[in-house]
């Protein structure tokens, strides 16, 4: 059987009659015992503080992310200024290589703007204090109670959705790094006359390569692996 909360958060996702939903959440909170009612807001109050604070954490993580995206940016520069501004003439593989690091880049920051993205969140004011002049304590206090519940109800998956964005964007960039540490080998390689492989089979390598960098996460997708819906 589904939980209560999880049919909470499927009917706000599902933009489900505001009063409607506040009802049913109200009509779950049945108790009258005024010290049951107290714990059952202090529980929503510690969720929802613990919540908050995850979310605090994620929006840091995600700064410090973007930071390290502009020292990758200024990696790849470097790299770009050494391939393509010089008269020496690199193997076809190097090129197709030297492309992978900026698409990560790219996608690392699509990942990291979404994650940052404002949303719009119906959350308690304090209009709530106005709300409950004319309720009694109990039912003030489960007026409160259903507040708190449908406030963490969509602070939780929307800081799931945040951290799920951050750790997609943060593998994008370790793959761009690991990018930078492939295409410093190659050149290794080509400066030692070590890179002995024809045009054709460079060019089918380097294809390879870039379709992996574009669509990686659609591979991984349908593997299982890495994937949140």
């Amino acid at each position: 059987m589904e939980s209560k909360f999880n049919l909470i958060v499927k009917n706000i996702i599902s933009n489900k009659n505001t009063e409607e939903l506040g009802e049913q959440i109200q009509n779950w909170i049945k108790s009258k015992d005024k010290n049951v009612l107290l714990q059952s807001l202090q529980i929503i109050e510690k969720f929802l503080e613990r919540e908050n604070e995850k979310g605090r954490s994620i929006l840091s993580r995600i700064n410090i992310l973007i930071a390290l995206l502009g020292a990758g940016s200024a990696i790849l520069l470097f790299f770009s200024k050494m391939i393509f501004e010089t008269n020496v003439s690199y193997p076809k593989l190097i090129y197709f290589v030297s492309m992978m690091p900026f698409i990560f880049l790219v996608k690392s920051l699509i990942y990291s703007s979404k994650a940052i993205r404002p949303r719009n969140l119906n959350i308690s004011t304090p209009d709530i204090i106005f709300e409950i002049q004319d309720k009694s304590y109990l039912k003030a206090l489960r007026y409160e109670i259903v507040w708190k519940i449908w406030e963490y109800a969509q602070v939780q998956p929307f800081n799931c959705d945040r951290l799920f964005l951050f750790e997609m964007g943060l593998r994008n960039f370790v793959y761009s790094i690991s990018s930078f540490l492939l295409l410093g080998f190659f050149i290794f390689l080509d400066k030692n006359n070590l890179l002995e492989i024809c045009n054709k089979q460079q060019i089918i390598i380097g294809l390879i390569l870039i379709l992996f960098a574009v669509f990686q996460h659609l591979i991984f997708k349908l593997k299982g692996i890495w994937h949140y819906e």
